[in-house]
């Protein structure tokens, strides 16, 4: 979406081109959830992954495990 490509523009999405889908949660086809950082050469992405839990939200979780440089 447009105020997606807005924020990539001045921050650094977290899932790099990893596309995992996050909505909805049960069945996820679209990623519509992200972790954003900056600046990017201050930060090394240790681990970034989907969790998704039907009970607990609509959406899936993103977990993202950012280390300073």
């Amino acid at each position: 979406s447009e105020p997606i490509r807005i924020l990539r523009r001045y921050w650094t999405d977290a899932a790099g081109k990893i596309l995992e889908p996050t909505f909805p949660s049960d069945n996820p086809i679209k990623k519509i959830d992200y972790v954003f950082y900056r600046p990017a050469k201050s930060w090394e992405v240790v681990e970034n992954k989907v969790i998704c839990d039907a009970v607990a939200s609509d959406h899936c979780a993103v977990l993202t495990v950012l280390r300073l440089i």
